[in-house]
């Protein structure tokens, strides 16, 4: 049985839709990787957060329901990941659209959706992360695939493909890692 629930960055989700089975659907990016992402981009603002998993000092929550809310010219965006999601990409590509940049991050096995295709094959960079991010809840930890989607101002599309390491450090593209290799 599926129940609606507010999501925590302002649309309606169902129960079960999180990537631990039934419980979660909010995670926190890890540390490392929001360091390297951020010394790259300088985000100004989160746009979908809670006040113990936001990663910039300017952050919409439930409340403020991001998805209506004035984006700034360079977001993070770590959307609940559940059924939710194709609106938080389409909203970062039309404010590509709008001159702003907004970096996302996705499941890592979301290539086969709506909105893989519709927006995300339309970013300026797709950025595979080798091996699994260990995201956090409160009260546990998971790791599980990402992807990074880089969404620059104007972009069209067709994305750039990289591979980066777990911290998001772009991996050499010349340099074949062992198929063993984290």
């Amino acid at each position: 049985m599926t129940t609606e629930s507010p999501t925590t960055c302002g649309a309606a989700v169902r129960s079960g839709d999180g990537l631990d089975g039934n419980r979660n659907n909010v995670w926190s990016t890890p540390q490392d990787l929001w360091d390297t992402l951020n010394a790259e981009f300088a985000f100004t603002l989160d746009v979908c957060a809670l006040p113990w998993n936001a990663k910039c000092a300017r952050y919409y929550t439930p409340d403020d329901d991001g998805l209506a809310q004035p984006w700034a010219a360079s977001n993070w965006c770590n959307p609940p990941f559940d059924r939710s999601m194709a609106k938080w990409y389409q909203r970062a590509w039309d404010e590509a659209q709008r001159g702003n940049l907004t970096v996302c991050i996705t499941k890592g096995d979301a290539h086969d959706t709506a909105y893989w295709h519709n927006y995300i094959m339309r970013a300026s960079e797709i950025r595979y992360i080798r091996g699994r991010a260990k995201y956090r809840a409160p009260d546990r930890e998971l790791a599980f695939r990402s992807v990074l989607i880089v969404f620059r101002p104007y972009c069209q599309g067709p994305a750039q493909i990289a591979s980066v390491n777990r911290q998001g450090r772009v991996l050499p593209s010349n340099v074949r890692l062992s198929d063993d290799a984290p």
